[in-house]
């Protein structure tokens, strides 16, 4: 079974998205994510599309990918469609992301989630160029972002192939998918790489336009894996092992404080 694992989008910001506190060093992640990946699934090829360019040598030198394209994210600006190319179609979308700050939201999300289609779709167009210079068609694509933690894995043996794997969604599952990882076929992961080509006719909230893209594709969307549990991003994933040890500390300070308080009572009862 070969699987094909497309990674887009950047490295990461250390204190939020968007790059925001300057960017993660993933090293770690990535030694430890492609050292998982080929001992699970054995016959595994990578490619790379992704705006960290700082980055470039780094990832290349630990995922070794088949093809791969690193550039900045300026490149996109030629290719953005407009506010009016949008449209208003999908403005129930937006419902739950207006508040006070209607203009902020726009001028952020409309040109980040462009960037991330425009990423995402050529991680997949890489992948197909080069599996069809070499012959070659995979039996699962994994879409995923960059500073993505695995600490559950996929069993693909007991997956249906024909099925469009998605995160587990709390919230909004009528209208989103949780979009952080998309796992399926070869056929239907091409099929999806479109999404760029066809943006405006989606919603600008990526995780709106996943889900209407794939049901356009009329795949049977599955849910697989949850948020924080069974896979994290890197910089909350570090931030969890920081909180664990916080409380493994404060757990032995009140051990430590109970025996000091049991100590001084047997030592009042002396007098």
């Amino acid at each position: 079974m070969k699987l094909a694992i497309c990674f887009y989008g950047n490295v990461g910001g250390k204190k939020g998205g968007h790059g925001h506190g300057g960017n993660q060093d993933i090293t770690e992640h990535l030694i430890k994510s492609k050292k998982n990946f080929d001992k699970i699934y054995k016959n595994v090829d990578y490619f790379v599309h992704s705006w960290s360019v700082d980055n470039k040598d780094l990832i290349k030198g630990v995922l070794n990918p088949k093809n791969s394209i690193f550039e900045e994210n300026s490149t996109i600006n030629n290719q953005l469609k407009s506010l009016e190319d949008y449209g208003l179609r999908n403005i129930d979308s937006y419902e739950n992301m207006f508040g006070t700050d209607f203009k902020e939201f726009f001028k952020i999300n409309f040109f980040s989630s462009q960037s991330r289609w425009y990423s995402n779709s050529k991680s997949l167009e890489i992948m197909k160029t080069y599996s069809e210079s070499k012959s070659i068609k995979y039996d699962w694509v994994l879409q995923v972002r960059l500073d993505i933690v695995f600490r559950k894995f996929f069993n693909l043996n007991e997956l249906t192939n024909a099925n469009f794997y998605v995160p587990i969604r709390e919230n909004e599952k009528d209208i989103a998918v949780n979009d952080m990882f998309f796992l399926s076929n070869y056929d239907n992961a091409v099929s999806f790489s479109k999404i760029f080509s066809q943006r405006d006719q989606y919603s600008i909230r990526p995780p709106v336009a996943a889900k209407q893209h794939i049901d356009s594709l009329k795949l049977k969307i599955v849910p697989i894996l949850r948020f924080q549990k069974d896979f994290n991003i890197v910089r909350l994933d570090k931030l969890s092992i920081h909180v664990k040890l916080v409380r493994i500390m404060l757990n032995f300070l009140r051990i430590f404080v109970t025996l000091q308080q049991n100590f001084i009572r047997k030592i009042e009862k002396l007098f």
